[in-house]
């Protein structure tokens, strides 16, 4: 079997479509993704929900420990979020593994919200 790591963006939107192809359920999960050529007013025209609800950010990325390592922001607005998400895109993260006790850089961020 054939085993391949999958962003967590992807990862609820394949399932969010799948639930519902297979199972007739809607599932009420939102998420948007974020990079550096994000126009944040653009995506809130786009995403509106974004400006209505508290958020939940964290990186999109193939890596643990992404709450030690401050990349994750609870029950934020919209205006926090971008202020938070602006201040860490396109950081190189590097993330030391407890197994080899080796440093790696674990890649370039881009968020999740």
């Amino acid at each position: 079997m054939a085993r391949k790591k999958i962003r967590e963006y992807d990862s609820k939107r394949l399932f969010k479509q799948h639930i519902k192809h297979l199972a007739g359920i809607h599932l009420q999960i939102y998420s948007a993704q974020v990079t550096q050529s994000t126009d944040f007013t653009e995506l809130t025209n786009q995403q509106p929900w974004l400006s209505s609800t508290r958020l939940v950010v964290k990186p999109n990325m193939l890596f643990g420990k992404r709450g030690k390592s401050g990349l994750v922001a609870l029950n934020l607005d919209f205006a926090q979020v971008a202020e938070f998400v602006k201040s860490r895109l396109g950081v190189e993260v590097i993330n030391q593994s407890s197994f080899n006790n080796f440093l790696t850089i674990s890649g370039v961020i881009s968020y999740l919200i």
